[in-house]
């Protein structure tokens, strides 16, 4: 006997899930194409890692100075806040609202983990765009200050774990 969507919805939920509202949107010249987009990008959002289920809703496409617009409304229950946020973080909506649960508690495990997800894309972002922008010897002075930073990065990180296993006495 399989479980109703409600079911699968609560049980995944009271594991540490969330039931999330995303709010995406796609600009293009062809009416039907931009909607055929929205369509495969659901569908793709369906199959990313964490994702339980994604059900969306498309709205009229509209035409506007440069084309067409179409919108999007997704239902996203996702295994949990990471999941979740690595959806945020590599598609970008433009709207998100958390609907279940009312509190989400993080383990320091978890917490750490957001917030790498986070600052590593940042990182990547910035480099990106740096990089697009810089001549060839200013990558290259680039790229030798971020190997500089992953170092100390490994560093302090080997530090901090040989601190924390000091016995305290």
């Amino acid at each position: 006997m399989s479980k109703s969507v409600e079911q699968v919805t609560e049980d995944t939920i009271r594991d540490g899930g969330v039931l999330s509202l995303l709010y995406f949107d796609v600009h293009g010249k062809d009416k039907e194409g931009i909607k055929a987009t929205m369509v495969d990008f659901i569908k793709r959002l369906t199959g990313e890692p964490g994702v339980v289920y994604a059900v969306g809703q498309i709205k009229d496409s509209i035409e506007d100075e440069d084309g067409f617009a179409t919108s999007a409304e997704v239902k996203v229950l996702s295994k949990d806040f990471q999941s979740l946020l690595a959806i945020g973080l590599r598609y970008g909506p433009i709207g998100a609202e958390i609907i279940k649960p009312h509190e989400i508690r993080l383990g320091l495990g978890e917490a750490q983990n957001t917030l790498l997800s986070v600052s590593q894309t940042a990182h990547e972002f910035s480099t990106y765009v740096v990089q697009k922008l810089m001549k060839e010897e200013e990558k290259i002075a680039l790229n030798k200050k971020l190997e500089k930073r992953a170092e100390l990065g490994k560093k302090l990180l080997g530090g901090k774990e040989h601190a924390d296993s000091t016995p305290k006495g």
